[in-house]
């Protein structure tokens, strides 16, 4: 499968305090050795906040001085947004370095401010990075081109912690802000991880995890089945109205994952499961013959 040559995709950790500045020290570059960087010479092209620890100690204090921070408190969030090589590259090639770093300063405080009003995250800063990547089969370079986004998560004006009731579909909203943000550069939304899980695997993982998805699927089958086949014998109404409805849950799994399983199993069962359940055989009360005959009939007592 082709990759698309012009994503753009966020993602985000989040940090106590007392690993915060660790972290943004090795975002801005303060230490002698950062084991990413592939070459000292390409970390000149980086650009963003030369002062990000001192922003988010100012920040920090603000909130301490309101509400102090438990010790095991998430106050930081750090977001990258990825860019893919290709169109970053385009872009380089056709704009001049300072055009190229007032459009992406731009549209990266765009989308950081959509973030910010959305969910209340107090944006800090950020550093655009030039200076990671690796070197592909062919000997070509290939820059990993991303941008580190700091979010203090302090709403404010609440004085709560917005990221407490962040979902997890509140950060395929803020992918939605990214590629709407990006738009004017000609970037798109990176995919649903839901929807490209698969395509990661390789292709025997992905057979094996076919196959034992529907192994596991047609051992419920059968174990429902078997309980079925009991409720018929043993008349329980409840029973089976509730083993046909896990039946049919379970056979159109079995659908979704094996089409040639599922019609194997299907031939085999639902001709069973859809013909009236058999209703007990009685006797007619008038035709019933008695087992016993009593020694005295009620025509012979003699009264008293």
């Amino acid at each position: 499968m082709v990759k698309n040559k012009n994503y753009v995709s966020f993602n985000a950790k989040y940090w106590k305090h007392s690993k915060a500045l660790a972290l943004l020290g090795h975002s801005e570059r303060l230490f002698q050795k950062n084991k990413n960087v592939i070459s000292p010479e390409l970390s000149k092209l980086n650009f963003g906040s030369k002062n990000l620890s001192q922003s988010y100690l100012d920040i920090h204090q603000q909130r301490q001085d309101i509400k102090k921070a438990r010790v095991d408190a998430n106050t930081l969030i750090e977001g990258v947004l990825a860019f893919s090589n290709d169109r970053f590259v385009e872009l380089e090639q056709k704009l001049s370095e300072e055009e190229l770093r007032e459009q992406f300063n731009k549209q990266i405080i765009v989308f950081a401010k959509k973030v910010e009003k959305k969910y209340k995250l107090k944006f800090i800063s950020y550093v655009q990075h030039r200076d990671e990547g690796h070197t592909d089969e062919n000997g070509k370079l290939k820059i990993n081109h991303h941008a580190h986004l700091f979010f203090y998560n302090y709403d404010f004006e609440t004085k709560t912690s917005p990221l407490r009731t962040m979902k997890r579909k509140d950060w395929s909203v803020i992918q939605d802000l990214a590629g709407i943000s990006f738009r004017t550069l000609n970037f798109i939304r990176g995919k649903n991880k839901k929807k490209t899980g698969k395509e990661h695997l390789e292709k025997d993982d992905f057979i094996k995890q076919k196959h034992n998805a529907a192994s596991d699927i047609t051992s419920n089958i059968s174990n429902t089945f078997k309980k079925l086949v009991k409720s018929v014998f043993t008349l329980n109404k409840n029973d089976y109205k509730q083993g046909i409805k896990k039946f049919r849950y379970y056979l159109q799994e079995l659908k979704n994952i094996d089409e040639q399983a599922f019609e194997e199993v299907s031939s085999l069962t639902e001709k069973i499961i859809s013909k009236p359940k058999p209703k007990p055989k009685t006797r007619s009360v008038n035709n019933a013959k008695p087992q016993y005959k009593p020694k005295f009939q009620p025509s012979d007592r003699k009264a008293t």
